[in-house]
């Protein structure tokens, strides 16, 4: 049997004749190392299903985050100065002046309200494609 360095833990380790193609060792560690990579590749190829199965939970255990609120106060009191904070940033920016504005990149976020905690944002770039003259 050949010996083989484990992906996890970096221990040489003897491989199974079945699965010569084997890169983690047998300990507990090494194998839940092991799932969690499959995991995680499976959820970024994937990740439809990943949603779908999010979504099933989530209509099973409706009661989890509310559940989980009351079990861990810390939990709530920290999420509760980071709300504060993000709504105060929030507060303090401003809708850019688009005449104002020269070409360059910029990070575009949605002011709408409706998405605090996580906010999707993009990189715009800006290019001057023809300047127009106003008649006066």
């Amino acid at each position: 049997m050949p010996t083989k360095k484990c992906a996890a833990c970096s221990q040489f380790f003897k491989t199974w004749p079945q699965t010569p193609q084997q890169k983690f060792c047998s300990k507990p560690e090494c194998q839940r190392e092991r799932r969690r990579l499959n995991k995680q590749s499976h959820r970024e190829v994937n990740p439809e299903a990943h949603a779908k199965e999010s979504r099933v939970w989530a209509t099973m255990n409706p009661d989890y985050w509310k559940n989980y609120r009351a079990g861990h106060p810390a939990y709530v009191e920290r999420n509760r100065k980071q709300q504060k904070q993000r709504n105060q940033l929030r507060r303090q920016e401003e809708i850019p002046n688009i005449e104002a504005m020269s070409p360059g990149r910029y990070l575009l976020t949605p002011l709408d309200g409706k998405r605090i905690a996580k906010r999707a944002s993009w990189v715009v770039e800006i290019t001057v494609l023809s300047v127009f003259q106003h008649d006066g």
